[in-house]
């Protein structure tokens, strides 16, 4: 089903909202192909009360700019579930921690927009989650094995992430 710019960016209204859920009955049954980072930006500058969030929208032109304007637009996230493909490694250009209080994240799949640059390690995109995600508990890709990502980057997040997780909780008395 095609929803039209408008009517996602027509719930800006909503200023009170602690959750927010719009998602079809299958993973890819949602698309907004003309969704770009100012219309999500737009939508979600007046949600600061957001605590859940669940963006199920396979097909838009949303970026890593929008990840970044949803962290600064909603302090109070705690849980988000989002479509998209994210660049973790452009965190590095924030100064404070972009997700706060976010402990679950669920994003489509992990991607570097800058290949040719050191950035393409797994290492570097954990350290941004880490910096930029202080209190995040759980981490997951929807399409980390899907065949319309090219690479086994967002596995190896992941994977890099959890192991990182289970140093840190043995390493606790």
């Amino acid at each position: 089903m095609r929803i039209a710019n408008e009517d996602i960016v027509s719930l800006k209204s909503l200023t009170q909202l602690r959750r927010f859920s719009i998602s079809g009955a299958s993973a890819t049954s949602l698309i907004a192909p003309r969704l770009q980072d100012p219309d999500f930006e737009e939508l979600f500058k007046n949600l600061g009360q957001l605590e859940a969030l669940n963006f199920d929208i396979f097909r838009s032109d949303i970026t890593t700019d929008s990840l970044v304007s949803l962290g600064k637009c909603c302090p109070s996230l705690q849980r988000c579930e989002i479509m998209g493909i994210y660049d973790m490694a452009a965190f590095r250009y924030e100064k404070l921690p972009v997700f706060p209080t976010l402990e679950l994240l669920s994003i489509g799949a992990f991607t570097n927009c800058e290949r040719l640059f050191s950035y393409s390690r797994p290492y570097d995109h954990v350290r941004q989650i880490v910096k930029h995600f202080p209190n995040l508990q759980d981490l997951g890709c929807t399409f980390r094995t899907f065949p319309i990502v090219q690479d086994d980057l967002s596995e190896r997040i992941v994977q890099s992430w959890w192991n990182r997780q289970e140093k840190a909780r043995k390493a606790k008395p």
